[in-house]
């Protein structure tokens, strides 16, 4: 009923100008609404890049942290062996005498 009374009323001069200012007033609040929906996409897209450069930063951390415990696992485990080898040459010459 109301669509019919408003088609009706756009097509009188005063109508027309009516209905042009409620669709400029429409497309204006419609662009107020993309505008919103942008800005909220590019506060999220730059969180976004800021969290990945976070994760990249900790992932390298964590790379070099890793590369030197296993440096020290290779260190400790060729002492380990240089030892029990030691301690095996001390034990048959202890058994030998």
């Amino acid at each position: 009923m109301l669509l019919v009374y408003f088609s009706v009323f756009c097509k009188t001069k005063l109508g027309i100008l009516s209905c042009l200012r409620v669709n400029v007033h429409s497309i204006s609040f419609q662009v107020l609404a993309l505008e919103n929906n942008v800005m909220e996409l590019q506060m999220f897209l730059d969180k976004a890049q800021a969290d990945l450069a976070a994760a990249k930063e900790e992932l390298d951390i964590m790379e070099t942290e890793h590369k030197e415990l296993a440096d020290e696992y290779i260190a400790l485990k060729t002492s380990h062996v240089q030892l029990t080898a030691d301690y095996q040459k001390e034990v048959q010459c202890t058994y030998m005498h």
